[in-house]
């Protein structure tokens, strides 16, 4: 059986990961480039474009960097850094350093391969069906929320980080209180409550991510104005991990916000 075969337009039959290693470094470059190029495509192909939410929205993965995905595949096989750094300086020449995945990569990820002796010839066995916006906007949300809630847990296994009167609040008062924290927690129960329903409410949606948007910028504009009056201090007074703990936080309630936002557009 081939395992993760590697080939060019010259030779459709391909290499196995060890045979790659005894191939002339020219033939190499061109495995590498037909590897990454049926792999990755530039977002403009098919990835959504929302200028309000700051441009290219990586709903199916990514942005992902030429030169780490090329070392990362090809380092263990063997092949050289200077075929690698080649191929890097080849396919970001015309100024494309942040790629998107092709529909081939997501249908290599959703089915398993078969062994008949030509690759990438296309398997009829499963079809892959590229998911609707709608779709990917929702797992979207879905990945977000998660990702909030996993930092939302990080923070209860700290409570002096959240609305306490204790250290390292000594010197500084809490981003928020106890009840705008429960709040996040309950906009967030919400919001992933109408992503798992098959017909979720717009406008329960809208005032939920209004709301969630608002404590964010509360928590934003706190963050700013104790960064701003010196980072070094500020981490000093609260400790290095809650200052990163609060910075993640503020991250995730943007991420959600502006995921919930872009689904809401693929539903009306």
């Amino acid at each position: 059986m081939m395992d993760n075969p590697y080939w060019t337009m010259d030779n459709p039959h391909g290499w196995t990961s060890e045979h790659l290693e005894r191939l002339d470094p020219e033939t190499q470059k061109e495995v590498l480039k037909a590897w990454f190029f049926h792999n990755f495509e530039d977002p403009a192909e098919n990835t959504p474009y929302e200028s309000r939410e700051g441009g290219y929205q990586y709903i199916w993965g990514g942005p992902y960097d030429a030169d780490e995905e090329l070392r990362s595949e090809f380092e263990p096989l063997g092949v050289s850094d200077e075929v690698i750094d080649a191929v890097v300086e080849e396919v970001t020449r015309g100024g494309m350093f942040l790629w998107a995945p092709t529909y081939d990569r997501m249908a290599d990820k959703s089915t398993s391969k078969v062994d008949d002796g030509w690759f990438p010839l296309p398997l009829d066995e499963v079809e892959f069906l590229r998911p609707s916006k709608e779709q990917a906007s929702r797992q979207n949300v879905l990945e977000r929320i998660g990702a909030l809630e996993e930092r939302l847990a990080v923070l209860e296994d700290n409570p002096p980080i959240v609305g306490s009167n204790v250290p390292p609040w000594t010197t500084e008062t809490p981003p928020f209180s106890p009840d705008e924290y429960l709040l996040i927690k309950q906009l967030t129960k919400s919001i992933r409550g109408q992503a798992e329903l098959t017909e979720p409410d717009c406008s329960l949606l809208e005032k939920e991510a209004s709301r969630l948007k608002h404590v964010a910028i509360g928590l934003g504009q706190w963050l700013k104005e104790r960064l701003d009056a010196g980072a070094d201090a500020f981490m000093t007074a609260i400790g290095t991990a809650a200052a990163v703990a609060l910075i993640g936080l503020y991250e995730e309630l943007v991420q959600v916000c502006q995921a919930v936002v872009h689904w809401i557009t693929t539903l009306v």
